[in-house]
């Protein structure tokens, strides 16, 4: 299967969307039941898909522009309270470790936020069958032209994806 620039094989679990990708499913992907000679072994190919939200681009994007100002606002603060007490300035290296800390606690916010998974959320789950003479079908047995993928919050829809251009390329 192929989408955009990027191959997909059995084992692809996670790929980005972009509008208008064509997705194609050639021969050495369909035929993912082979028999003994690596001829399809006529089997039915059973395909699901998920769509997920990932709002974590945004986050991350907004962290690295606070990041600056959480570094020139500890150092400021330090400053201040160093002049308070009538110590020395700090110096480079100090104000250099401070940005590290502040870089370093950045990156951990933004590492726990993804890992954590808040910031993905699952769109829905469609699903498909290759027949072995290559035509698509649906769960119910009818042809099957789109995947769809629809998020309903509050009675209103909140996201809808469609994924298009599904072709069986079985030899």
């Amino acid at each position: 299967m192929t989408i955009g620039d990027q191959v997909l094989s059995k084992t692809t679990g996670i790929l980005k969307m972009e509008t208008g990708n064509t997705k194609n499913w050639p021969s050495g992907t369909a035929a993912i039941f082979t028999g003994p000679t690596g001829t399809p072994a006529g089997e039915e190919l059973f395909v699901i898909a998920t769509v997920y939200e990932d709002d974590s681009l945004g986050v991350v994007g907004v962290l690295n522009l606070l990041e600056p100002l959480a570094e020139a606002a500890l150092v400021a603060y330090v400053e201040a309270k160093r002049k308070a007490n009538k110590e020395k300035a700090l110096t480079p290296f100090q104000i250099a470790a401070l940005k590290v800390a502040v870089k370093a606690s950045v990156a951990g916010i933004m590492k726990s936020l993804i890992a954590s998974g808040i910031l993905t959320k699952a769109i829905g789950t469609d699903s498909m069958t290759v027949l072995p003479n290559g035509t698509i079908v649906s769960d119910t047995g009818g042809n099957k032209t789109t995947m769809d993928f629809r998020r309903v919050a509050n009675g209103k829809t909140r996201s809808q994806y469609k994924l298009l251009g599904f072709v069986a390329d079985v030899q």
